[in-house]
């Protein structure tokens, strides 16, 4: 999944472990954002589900609606 989204599995890592901000979710998810300067500062949320003390990447994505946020922040 991370080709076909044009990701590196390093800024995956990078969000996990170095998030601007995290979201915990009521379905027991954890969401990591990062902004990603490599990207043009776009902002790469991962999602997880913890198993342990490890958490299970679900899946990551470049969030457009955090964009929109950044943007409307900086008018």
């Amino acid at each position: 999944m991370l080709i076909e989204r044009g990701l590196s599995q390093e800024w995956v890592i990078r969000a996990v472990k170095e998030p601007a901000r995290t979201e915990r979710r009521s379905d027991g998810t954890i969401h990591y954002l990062k902004r990603i300067m490599e990207r043009e500062d776009r902002m790469l949320r991962v999602v997880t589900a913890c198993e342990g003390n490890m958490p299970r990447v679900i899946t990551a994505f470049f969030d457009r609606r955090e964009k929109e946020v950044h943007e409307n922040q900086d008018r």
